[in-house]
């Protein structure tokens, strides 16, 4: 029932500014305009120190998602209407479009048809944003894991498998504690599409996708 203190964080300026003001204008007609002055651009330096991760911040997210650079990547390296094994989209994947076959699958597994999805049905097949690919998605989540997905590859025919996880750290950092860098492939623009050395009768993966 409390009140989230994070609620306030837009009025914290204008508190100290209006704080600012009140020193200065007391200091000043208690006859201190010397210091009037120095006290009143205090608060505005703490401002501007409790607003430099605020920026940081700022300028982090400005960046471009990595996701957005591997769906462009990989929009030009596999044929459309692939068959592609993928995770969520909206959470952990990257946002390629369905096709026709896919979003029929998908509505019959299901029980309904995103919102999204039908937009893109309705739309004339011209007009369609795309290019889009036979996905087989979070739908199939419960069929799917470690150990039953090269056999559901292979029964439905998967050409490529997208594989993501989430990436820290800068593309030429070393570091392999707690998350994996963003490699240097996708630095440069470069996703190739290869067959699994592990698994060489498996479908091809792209490798190397972030979801920063």
């Amino acid at each position: 029932g409390s009140l989230n203190p994070n609620y306030w964080l837009p009025l914290i300026p204008l508190a100290a500014l209006s704080a600012a003001l009140a020193i200065s204008s007391l200091m000043a007609r208690l006859g201190h305009e010397r210091l009037a002055w120095p006290v009143g651009l205090l608060p505005l330096a703490l401002i501007a120190w409790e607003a430099l991760p605020t920026i940081q911040t700022d300028i982090l997210l400005a960046r471009p998602d990595t996701r957005q650079l591997a769906v462009a990547d990989l929009q030009r390296l596999l044929p459309p209407d692939a068959a592609i094994l993928i995770g969520d989209p909206f959470v952990y994947s990257v946002p390629l479009w369905r096709n026709e076959r896919s979003v029929a699958r998908q509505a019959a597994i299901t029980g309904s048809t995103l919102a999204t999805y039908q937009w893109w049905l309705d739309l004339p097949a011209d007009a369609r944003p795309g290019p889009s690919y036979d996905l087989f998605g979070p739908e199939f989540n419960g069929q799917v894991s470690d150990e039953t997905v090269i056999a559901f590859a292979a029964e439905h025919q998967i050409e490529y498998v997208i594989q993501t996880d989430y990436c820290t750290g800068e593309a030429a950092s070393p570091s392999v504690i707690g998350f994996p860098h963003i490699p240097a492939t996708i630095a440069r623009g470069k996703l190739p599409a290869h067959r699994s050395s592990d698994f060489p009768t498996s479908p091809q993966i792209a490798p190397g996708t972030c979801a920063c």
